[in-house]
């Protein structure tokens, strides 16, 4: 069953916000951090259309910059940098199995699989594997 959203009242009354956590944590079993957590969940949303919003229309520049570089920050941290660091990982997954297929071809037809030559060979594949799917992607 999905969390209702209770949006708080504008004006803020810390008695009765006080008494509200502890109800919550007495409905979660008196579990201080699932009432806290379940309150964090409710209100994100919210919390991202203020700070979105403090991005767009802000009074002063530098609390737009702060709320625009907060909102890139995290959209990067969690997509962007995810996707380069799961290519790279990819790309060693590659680059080590080259790399023992390599060594058992050198080993089974008698070349020296760490030869300057071979090397260069093994990087080109590696690169050119890489080039094409960056394209195909």
């Amino acid at each position: 069953m999905p969390d209702e959203t209770r949006v708080p009242n504008k004006d803020w009354d810390p008695e009765a916000a006080l008494q509200s956590l502890a109800f919550e944590a007495q409905m979660e079993q008196g579990d201080a951090a699932a009432a806290s957590a379940r309150l964090l969940r409710e209100h994100a949303i919210m919390a991202t259309q203020s700070i979105c919003h403090l991005a767009a229309f802000a009074v002063t520049e530098r609390i737009r910059f702060e709320a625009a570089r907060y909102v890139v920050d995290r959209v990067l941290e969690s997509s962007l940098d995810h996707d380069v660091r799961l290519q790279r990982a990819q790309t060693k997954v590659v680059g080590q199995a080259l790399y023992t297929v390599v060594r058992a071809l050198g080993l089974q037809h008698g070349f020296d699989p760490d030869s300057q030559e071979v090397r260069e060979l093994a990087h080109d594949a590696i690169l050119t594997f890489a080039i094409e799917e960056e394209g195909g992607a």
